[in-house]
């Protein structure tokens, strides 16, 4: 099903869970929810990939400790803060398949390649979120395990500029 966003947010919106591991040492104590927003682009070889960049969609305040974290000061005057932080992006969950026959064999339009090896929090949170639907296929590539193939339920468009 497509994704609606609600209450005003933007298609795509989400958070990923404080317990989700985080690429981003906040140092001790409790994980921190991380709003991000994913986007349904296209790789170099015209297939679907998504990139997930930080997002204002839950508040300002959601990302200081993120803003601290990247930037190691929260600093308006060099832009090493919340609006700065808006145009760094988190990951790129999907992996690119290089092999054509097997791309044309096993994607169909819109389908991606998810790579739950490094990124297993984001894509289940993008799964419930409605973001992207599990297709029930996966695909093996090189030594790792099975990765599940899913369809992206946003537009083709990559991040605005802010």
């Amino acid at each position: 099903p497509p994704v609606r966003p609600t209450g005003g947010e933007r298609a795509g919106t989400f958070v990923l869970p404080a317990e989700a591991p985080k690429m981003i040492d906040l140092g001790p104590g409790p994980g921190k929810p991380l709003p991000l927003e994913a986007f349904h682009e296209l790789d170099g070889k015209g297939r679907t990939a998504v990139r997930l960049m930080f997002s204002d969609h839950a508040g300002p305040e959601m990302l200081r400790p993120y803003v601290m974290a990247y930037f190691n000061e929260d600093n308006d005057d060099t832009g090493n803060n919340v609006e700065g932080l808006l145009s760094v992006q988190w990951a790129i969950v999907t992996n690119p398949m290089h092999n054509d026959d097997d791309a044309r064999r096993v994607l169909g339009p819109g389908d991606a390649v998810f790579n739950t090896s490094s990124f297993a929090g984001e894509v289940e949170a993008l799964l419930a979120e409605g973001i992207i639907t599990d297709t029930g296929r996966t695909y093996k590539m090189g030594f790792y395990a099975p990765h599940p193939i899913c369809h992206v339920n946003l537009p083709i468009g990559g991040p605005q500029p802010r």
